[in-house]
């Protein structure tokens, strides 16, 4: 994929691989460079040790990069071309704490995964691809999640040549008209969640990565529940320097197997300078 061609990137949260051969079908069918993925297990009722997202990857012809939360067996991946190289595995700061069933505290916690693309050149150096996904309970918690996840990429030196690719559960107010925005409040409120927040707004987790990031996947549509999309939390995000514009994204309408909608956005790196 030398610089100057056209990429696909996919972002897909797989629902714990629910339905792995109809995930595994709508995949393959986006013919994506890179596709990151979030709720993967690695042990499932395929057999012990059996690795799922390892198994796609095959498939598919693409290296497997897999960072984990839980003990190793839950988390983010990232399928890629063969050349690629991870870089970093991170633990991100914060995440809410819930009581688990005997009542201790238990942190959600939530991670990212860094790999870069060595044949896809930026003007700082290779693109890299940094998968993730955000806490889902609360804004708060997803900013200080962005902060620090902007901080890591900063000191490993790639956060002007990186996309940010997962679900970060954030909402941006100007995707939703005034009736879709009450409705999503309403059924916030039916289940007894706090009322939905604007992420972009100041001091939201989607106005700190707006300060350096721009919004590829802006349009595509929303994404979750798959059966009757109310939200768009599933994005793509390219580092402002890298000045890309994405020349379509689009979730895949009527995807099954999982409670999101996977998303696809096509954009070309520049060609190299005269």
């Amino acid at each position: 994929m030398p610089r100057g061609m056209m990429l696909r990137v996919m972002t897909y949260n797989v629902q714990r691989w629910h339905a792995l051969d109809a995930i595994t079908a709508t995949i393959a069918d986006a013919k994506a460079s890179v596709v990151v993925l979030n709720e993967c297990c690695e042990k499932t009722a395929h057999g012990p040790g059996a690795l799922e997202a390892a198994r796609v990857a095959s498939g598919l012809g693409r290296s497997h990069f897999f960072g984990h939360a839980r003990g190793g067996a839950y988390g983010n991946a990232i399928l890629a071309p063969s050349s690629s190289r991870e870089i970093a595995r991170l633990d991100l700061a914060g995440g809410t704490t819930v009581a688990t069933r005997d009542g201790a505290p238990h942190r959600i916690a939530r991670g990212a995964i860094v790999v870069e693309l060595p044949d896809v050149a930026t003007p700082t150096g290779p693109l890299v691809v940094v998968g993730t996904h955000l806490d889902h309970v609360s804004e708060g918690e997803r900013r200080v999640q962005s902060v620090d996840l902007l901080r890591r990429l900063d000191g490993l030196g790639v956060a002007d040549r990186a996309l940010i690719v997962g679900d970060l559960n954030a909402l941006r107010r100007g995707d939703y008209d005034d009736r879709a925005w009450a409705a999503l409040s309403a059924v916030h409120a039916a289940n007894g969640w706090s009322p939905p927040a604007d992420s972009s707004a100041a001091g939201g987790a989607l106005d700190a990565l707006d300060g350096a990031f721009d919004d590829l996947s802006r349009g595509s549509g929303l994404t979750s529940p798959a059966d009757g999309p109310l939200r768009r939390i599933d994005y793509v995000l390219a580092a402002r320097r890298l000045a890309l514009d994405a020349s379509a994204a689009a979730a895949v309408a009527d995807a099954p197997g999982s409670d999101h909608l996977p998303v696809v956005v096509d954009f070309a790196m520049p060609p190299p300078a005269a």
